[in-house]
């Protein structure tokens, strides 16, 4: 692995920056296989985690922050493929570097998995769930006014038709459970979409100035910040049990099924931020929207549910958009590449780039729900 050389060698000649992987962009992802598996990855486990969390639920009811908290505290084993990957220096480097963008991301992250804790106390599972599929269009927005994204045809037809596939979601929701919705319920969900955009965000400003498309970059910055997770927000599960009661899993059963729920995190919290890293914040949270169609299929494969039309129409919108964004011109789909293009301060060094090759056995081996 190449060092990264701080200063001038010895007869005075500036060493040369290292090479770099580069984020591809969105120029590029629609022919990566490695994206591709990132998106299936996260669809599966998304759907894996609602499983798990529902029948962790009927044993292990009541704390919801410890689970939360749990979950996303073993994240931090995400470190050993980061080393795997390349090596102990260069993950130290990077975690180093990003330091602060991870601690950011862990508390912008956490909070929002606590207002969506909450916000179910104020609102049915369904229109949270539904609320939250707008992350796409709080992540474009907060792009085209802070990080100057230029608004294009394409992606305003895509957030239109991811919004419309939302409204129409909603509209059954509200239908069935009207009356278990208050006005602050629904707040919360919203605050736990936005703040789940912004770390959205926040992970791919510092992947793009830090370490690239390199999946040893990714695997490092969720890791390190599952430590911070571990090692900060244990005063919120105190605060919770406190409040709430104290209490642990009672049986095997229960703990296994906790340890599922983790493992569906990582492979969730991990294959997201890949896949941003890959393409852009805006165009994995458009894939990331196939988990609604995915659902619809499991659920009548495993239990038998028949969707109505409301869930076709709904599956039918997403299916547009997510074709609206992938057949696209490319030159329409570069989201904040011109800012976020050049790193400020590259880390990772050539040698990394042979960790391509192991990216793909990890992608597909380790492979994340916010």
């Amino acid at each position: 692995m190449h060092e990264v050389q701080r200063h001038i060698s010895e007869d005075g000649s500036h060493p040369p920056e290292p090479e770099v992987q580069q984020a591809t962009g969105p120029h590029s992802y629609r022919r990566d296989p490695l994206w591709w598996s990132a998106l299936a990855a996260y669809v599966i486990s998304a759907i894996a985690l609602g499983e798990a969390l529902q029948a962790l639920e009927a044993q292990y009811d009541g704390h919801p922050v410890f689970i939360r908290w749990f979950n996303m505290s073993c994240i931090a084993l995400m470190l050993i493929p980061a080393i795997a990957c390349s090596d102990a220096a260069t993950t130290l480097r990077t975690a180093k570097a990003t330091w602060r963008s991870t601690l950011l991301n862990t508390a912008i992250t956490f909070g929002g998995g606590v207002a969506y804790t909450l916000s179910l106390k104020g609102a049915s599972v369904a229109t949270v769930s539904v609320i939250t599929r707008t992350k796409s269009a709080m992540i474009l927005a907060i792009s085209v006014l802070f990080l100057d994204e230029r608004m294009t045809l394409p992606k305003l037809a895509t957030i239109l038709l991811s919004l419309a596939a939302c409204g129409v979601l909603l509209a059954k929701v509200t239908m069935a459970h009207s009356k278990d919705n208050e006005w602050w319920g629904t707040a919360l969900a919203i605050c736990c979409t936005f703040c789940w955009a912004c770390g959205d965000l926040v992970f791919a400003v510092s992947a793009a100035q830090h370490f690239g498309i390199s999946f040893a970059g990714t695997s490092t910055f969720m890791g390190i910040s599952g430590l911070w997770t571990l090692a900060i927000f244990w005063t919120i599960t105190l605060g919770s049990f406190a409040w709430e009661g104290w209490g642990f899993p009672q049986t095997l059963h229960a703990w296994l099924l906790l340890l599922a729920s983790s493992v569906c995190i990582a492979v969730t919290n991990t294959s997201v931020p890949f896949g941003i890293a890959r393409s852009s914040a805006f165009v994995m949270g458009i894939g990331g929207l196939l988990t609604v169609p995915g659902s619809f299929i499991w659920d009548y494969v495993a239990h038998g549910i028949v969707p109505l039309w409301w869930d076709y129409a709904g599956a039918g919108l997403i299916g547009l958009a997510f074709a609206t964004i992938h057949m696209s011109p490319v030159a329409e789909m570069n989201l904040s590449q011109a800012k976020l293009e050049e790193p400020t301060e590259p880390l990772v060094g050539s040698g990394d780039l042979a960790a391509s090759n192991c990216n793909r056995h990890h992608l597909s081996d380790e492979m994340r729900h916010q």
